[in-house]
C-alpha cells in the first residue's frame, strides 16, 4: 500500500489528477484482494470523485464499475446494479470495450444472483457478443465463463457445454493446456 500512497502523492505534487485517479482504482483493487471493504470503496470512491472532476470518462466508467461491483459485494446490490448501468452507458459513448464487456458481465452476474437468470442471459450475451466484435479472445473468457454457469441455471446443457467447448477452444489456441485441461473436466462433468 505504501507504494500506491507514494504514487499517489508523486502525481498530487505534480497536478497529475488523471494519474491519481488511476492510482486510486489500483489501491482499491488491492485493498478489495485484502477483503478490506471499506477502504476499497473510499479508493473507488476517490477515483469517480478525481474523473469527475477532470471530465474523464474512461476513468469515470472504470471508477463506476469498480465501485459498482464493490457495493454488490458489500450488500448494496441495488446502488451497485446503478453504478454498473451508469458505467456501461459511459463505456459505451466512449468505445471502452472492455469496460462496457465488464460492466454486462457484473450486471448479468448480479441478476444471476437475484435468481433472474433469463434477466441475465441477457447482459452475458451481450457480454459475449461485444466481446467477439473485438476478435480479442482474452475479452472472451469471462463472459463465456459467466453465460456457461447461466445455462446450467437455466437447465440448457447443450448451451452451458457449447459455451465451455469455445472457452476450452481460447485456451487451446493460446497454448494454455492447464487452462484447456480445466475447462475439458468441467465440459466431461455436464450432464451426469
Amino acid at each position: 500500500m505504501d507504494e500506491f500512497n507514494r504514487a499517489y502523492g508523486i502525481y498530487k505534487g505534480i497536478g497529475y489528477r488523471r494519474g491519481q485517479g488511476a492510482v486510486m482504482c489500483a489501491l482499491g483493487n488491492a485493498y478489495r484482494a485484502q477483503s478490506n471493504a471499506p477502504e476499497a470503496a473510499a479508493s473507488y470512491s476517490k477515483c469517480l470523485s478525481l474523473a469527475t472532476e477532470i471530465g474523464n470518462p474512461f476513468l469515470r466508467a472504470l471508477g463506476l464499475t469498480l465501485l459498482g461491483r464493490q457495493d454488490i459485494t458489500s450488500g448494496k446490490p441495488s446502488d451497485g446494479l446503478e453504478k454498473l448501468t451508469l458505467a456501461l452507458q459511459v463505456a459505451q459513448e466512449i468505445g471502452a470495450r472492455f469496460l462496457e464487456i465488464s460492466a454486462l458481465n457484473e450486471i448479468g452476474g448480479e441478476y444471476a444472483r437475484r435468481g433472474e437468470p433469463r434477466q441475465a442471459q441477457g447482459y452475458y450475451e451481450k457480454a459475449v457478443n461485444t466481446a467477439e466484435e473485438t476478435g480479442d479472445g482474452y475479452l472472451l473468457i469471462q463472459p463465456l465463463r459467466s453465460i456457461a454457469g447461466n445455462y446450467r441455471r437455466l437447465g440448457d446443457v447443450a448451451g452451458a457445454r457449447g459455451a465451455l467447448v469455445r472457452l476450452r477452444d481460447l485456451y487451446v489456441a493460446a497454448g494454455n493446456t492447464t487452462g484447456s485441461a480445466k475447462v475439458q473436466r468441467e465440459i466431461d462433468q455436464i450432464g451426469k
